[in-house]
């Protein structure tokens, strides 16, 4: 979704070779509602086609705190990134995905790199 305008403001954000651009008029929007699943409980599989599906369509696909151990949902990453997206991984201990990423930010609280990029 893009709501710039002309003369907006914009702060780049680089690190690692990572450029990011936010825009003063940009907007973000969760695609998905977060569905409780319990541990060792199967995923509905509507729900799974469409985080494929949005995974192979993003730009930019950030993981916040996971292992990244878990499946099916440790693919969606892979997704993404097979289909061009930059691949940001940020938790606190290295994941098994880290070499594949294009930033990784490990023994750092998720709120704080967030802060960061406001």
């Amino acid at each position: 979704m893009n709501n710039l305008r002309k003369g907006s403001q914009k702060k780049d954000i680089e690190r690692n070779g990572l450029k990011v651009s936010l825009h003063e008029n940009s907007s973000f929007r969760i695609k998905e509602r977060i569905l409780p699943v319990l541990f060792g409980e199967m995923l509905p599989e509507k729900a799974i086609l469409k985080s494929q599906q949005e995974a192979a369509k993003a730009e930019l696909f950030i993981v916040l705190g996971s292992s990244l151990r878990v499946s099916p949902a440790n693919y969606f990453p892979l997704d993404a990134k097979e289909n061009g997206a930059k691949l940001v991984i940020v938790n606190m201990e290295r994941t098994d995905f880290d070499h594949l990423a294009d930033m990784v930010i490990n023994n750092r609280f998720i709120s704080e790199v967030l802060q960061e990029l406001l």
